[in-house]
């Protein structure tokens, strides 16, 4: 409210005041004036200590208020102290991760460096193993070679000898040898027994028996020796599209033509005998199909069954031969693919390390799995489509 409106409002009063004294007597009058003027005098007073309390709530306000600003200007000021302190702090965070992601980069480029040279170093490694295998394989084929043509002369030795023997059998028997004169005092002679004439047939006879065993050595001499040359052949894979019922049909053929199983023992060949295209050398994996069946075959004592699991996949063509025979020992585990080892009388012991050499050849790996009861044998090969390069040979 305006101060004119002030004075408005309190000449009002003073003439509602009047009215109601007019026609009044004048003590009472008098009476109401001086009531009045107690009241006002009151109301003064009230207005007087209100406006003091007033100036000493401003008063005190503005304490507050200066209080409040100088408390408001140190939050500013320790605002701006703390956005220092932040901004410095990310800044050193700044400097910090460039100077991490600069050490990680050169970790990186230092890791990716020694992979390099690990890879390079294992290189080096695998053709020096490769060197050297090949430098023993050549020296083992030479001693094999000269072995072998050892044993061949010995065998055409015995060969003569048999026929020499045989001829002489068909002789009539010789007369005795005559005894030679003794030099020196003559003395008298005392009539000596007339030696026993000598039957070629069965001097013959009795050496015919030792010249076949030997015979029959030698030859089986040359037989593990060129198998063993044989392993150590070098000949480059012929890789080609195969025809899969000729396969299967092939290396059936060979389980029951080449050397007849016992009737008590089965093969169950794998459901699905059509499956999808491969490339690789038919003659090598019908060769490794064939001696890990066989060696499947031959650890089953009385009847048995050797089941065949193959898969080709995207990359590889994995064939499983399981059999449920004599299993293989946990010492016999780093050795069963080692020429010439063998737990089997009257065996050589160089079918499966023949079929993991072929198998190296394709590129691919033979393993073993045993099993509670039986082994599983595992034949990976790399696949490659016929538009493809074929698989590098692991020699």
């Amino acid at each position: 409210m305006t101060l004119a409106g002030k004075e408005l409002s309190g000449l009002q009063s003073e003439n509602d005041v009047l009215r109601s004294l007019i026609g009044r007597p004048e003590p009472q009058m008098l009476t109401t004036i001086l009531a009045q003027n107690g009241e006002m005098r009151f109301n003064k007073e009230q207005i007087a200590a209100l406006k003091k309390e007033l100036e000493d709530a401003c008063a005190a306000t503005d304490v507050v208020r200066l209080e409040s600003e100088e408390r408001k200007s140190e939050v500013v000021k320790g605002q701006r102290l703390r956005e220092q302190d932040q901004n410095k702090f990310k800044e050193d965070l700044d400097v910090l991760n460039k100077q991490l992601k600069t050490i990680g980069q050169k970790v990186f480029e230092k890791q990716q460096v020694m992979k390099q040279e690990s890879r390079d170093l294992a290189k080096q490694f695998e053709e020096r193993e490769r060197q050297i295998y090949l430098q023993a394989e050549d020296e083992i084929r030479t001693v094999g070679v000269k072995l072998s043509t050892l044993c061949r002369q010995a065998t055409g030795s015995a060969e003569k000898c048999m026929a020499a023997v045989e001829a002489a059998s068909q002789q009539p028997s010789l007369p005795a040898p005559a005894t030679p004169a003794k030099r020196g005092f003559r003395f008298k002679k005392t009539p000596e027994p007339a030696a026993a004439p000598v039957h070629v047939p069965n001097v013959a006879a009795r050496l015919i028996t030792p010249l076949s065993s030997v015979l029959e050595d030698s030859n089986e001499a040359n037989r593990i020796i060129d198998a063993y040359l044989q392993i150590l052949d070098r000949g480059e894979p012929q890789y080609a599209r195969l025809t899969w019922p000729r396969f299967w049909s092939e290396l059936k053929r060979r389980m029951t033509a080449d050397a007849p199983l016992p009737r008590n023992i089965k093969i169950a060949w794998p459901a699905d005998k059509n499956l999808p295209p491969f490339v690789t050398d038919e003659k090598l994996l019908l060769d490794i199909c064939e001696n890990l069946l066989r060696n499947a075959c031959e650890s089953l004592t009385g009847e048995g069954t050797v089941e065949i699991a193959a898969l080709v996949t995207p990359t590889r063509l994995v064939v499983e031969f399981t059999d449920g025979g004599q299993g293989i020992k946990s010492q016999d585990m780093e050795r069963i693919f080692l020429p010439f080892f063998t737990t089997k009388t009257g065996h050589t012991g160089l079918g499966l390390s023949r079929a993991r050499k072929l198998a190296r050849l394709l590129g691919g790996s033979l393993s073993c799995e045993p099993r509670g009861r039986g082994a599983k044998f595992i034949l990976s090969v790399p696949s490659t489509n016929t538009n493809q390069e074929p698989p590098p040979v692991k020699k």
